[in-house]
């Protein structure tokens, strides 16, 4: 799971969860925690509108 892949997986409508963990952290290595969170939750909004 990576912040490429997550907007099209967030856009399938029965998913309502996804284990996210090792992918922020994988991208805190490279960026600020607070980035790796920030990015990944602007991938999903992108994914579903509305969220």
């Amino acid at each position: 799971l990576t912040r490429a892949n997550v907007v099209a997986l967030v856009a399938i409508e029965p998913i309502v969860e996804l284990n996210i963990g090792h992918a922020i952290i994988a991208d805190a290595l490279m960026m600020s925690m607070s980035g790796a969170v920030r990015a990944m939750s602007e991938a999903i909004a992108k994914g579903r509108p509305g969220t």
